[in-house]
């Protein structure tokens, strides 16, 4: 196949301000992956791209769903014994090492349960939102996560993806690329910083603070349910739940 060559200079000079160049096919503007929608643009709407999926992909299956549930239940179960089997065999000295291990591999393992929690508060788990939040209530507690607050606030997520001023989490940041802290954040030492600080304090400074959320609602927690830029009144006993579990 044909090598489809980058755009040139002249056609982003031709752009106006609402960046598409006028009399230019979807092709010219954005490159051969326009080519593999079989619509104008203006008619890739979310109907056809759900119209577009097979409709199997739809079905939910209880047996399938909570199969895997007791599936990851089993692998936490059997990673513990396993630990406990290795401690009692190998010498003294290599216990550190095994707990390292343990903690690296059981990570794995309940990161897998939680996101079938995430599944159950996307609605996707089962048809029943009854055992979705009941299956998603009950893994994201064991977790240490908020189940009803985090899934009202991930829906807003979804809904204002990117968005400069309304998202949720991880806005986009409208720092000069030329301010010292942006320079350092993109250096290797401020990769390996961002890498320890998301991995050891990230989720519960999110889940407290709102941090790298829309900037007018820093501050806000997920276990609060006075936290009005987050949740609305009569959401308040299900951001309760938490505090009860």
């Amino acid at each position: 196949a044909r090598r489809a060559s980058a755009p040139s200079r002249t056609h982003f000079q031709s752009m106006g301000k609402g960046g598409s160049a006028s009399g230019t096919t979807a092709v010219e503007r954005l490159g051969p992956l326009a080519a593999t929608i079989p619509l104008d643009a203006k008619d890739v709407t979310k109907r056809s791209i759900r119209e577009s999926i097979p409709p199997h992909l739809f079905k939910r299956s209880y047996v399938k769903s909570l199969g895997h549930v007791a599936l990851d239940l089993c692998w936490v179960a059997g990673t513990w014994v396993a630990a406990l089997m290795a401690l009692r065999v190998l010498p003294g000295f290599c216990a550190p090492l095994v707990w390292c291990a343990y903690w690296l591999y059981q990570g794995i393992n309940c990161t897998a349960l939680w996101v079938l929690a995430h599944e159950c508060g996307h609605g996707g788990f089962t048809d029943s939102r009854l055992v979705n939040d009941i299956v998603g209530w009950l893994l994201h507690s064991s977790l240490l996560t908020p189940y009803f607050s985090w899934a009202i606030t991930h829906a807003k997520h979804h809904h204002y993806t990117n968005h400069m001023t309304n998202g949720e989490t991880w806005v986009p940041s409208t720092a000069s690329p030329d301010k010292a802290s942006v320079k350092f954040a993109k250096s290797a030492a401020g990769t390996w910083r961002r890498i320890v600080v998301v991995a050891l304090l990230g989720w519960y400074t999110y889940l407290l603070t709102n941090a790298t959320g829309a900037k007018q609602n820093a501050g806000q927690s997920h276990f609060s349910p006075s936290a009005r830029a987050l949740f609305k009144p009569k959401d308040a006993n299900l951001v309760r739940a938490k505090q009860n579990a």
